[in-house]
């Protein structure tokens, strides 16, 4: 399939907030199931789904890590009315941009309280979790908590 057919699809499942599962494929181990919400050329944007049918945050992903994709058409009613009932509903977050990471994470961060950096091709096993403190074209500080909720030293991190 084509680059451009597949965000042709993936646009649309955003316009329908589709609920998927993503597969990462076989260098991140890592299915995530969730709404679509938002989408770029570059970045697919889930609100994600809880095994317990609850909306549990927002998760980026780059288009060139999917390796599979699929949409829960049996699932969508059963997660939809336990939504319903929770009194929640997928939504895309205002002002998130997912034009490239620098701006991701800067409009995360003007948007969210704390912001979870996975860097999973170095240690699927590892997070950080803080605020932004400095952006540069190729790194990113972090002002980090420790497991504790206590704040540590921040510390850099380049994109790629």
């Amino acid at each position: 399939m084509t680059t451009n057919k597949w965000l042709e699809i993936l646009r649309r499942d955003v316009r329908n907030k589709s609920l998927v599962r993503v597969d990462r494929g076989s260098a991140i181990k890592d299915e995530i199931s969730g709404y679509l919400v938002g989408s770029s050329n570059h970045f697919v944007l889930i609100h994600k789904m809880s095994d317990h049918m609850y909306l549990d945050g927002y998760v980026v992903v780059p288009v060139a890590d999917i390796r599979r994709y699929r949409l829960l058409r049996d699932l969508k009613g059963f997660a939809n009315r336990a939504l319903e009932i929770r009194k929640q509903s997928p939504r895309l977050p205002a002002g998130v941009n997912l034009s490239d990471w620098g701006t991701v994470l800067a409009t995360a961060n003007e948007h969210f309280p704390l912001i979870t950096i996975h860097r999973e091709r170095m240690n699927d096993e590892v997070c950080f979790i803080g605020r932004v403190m400095e952006l540069t074209p190729k790194t990113v500080t972090i002002d980090r908590i420790d497991l504790s909720a206590s704040w540590v030293e921040p510390r850099k991190y380049r994109f790629h």
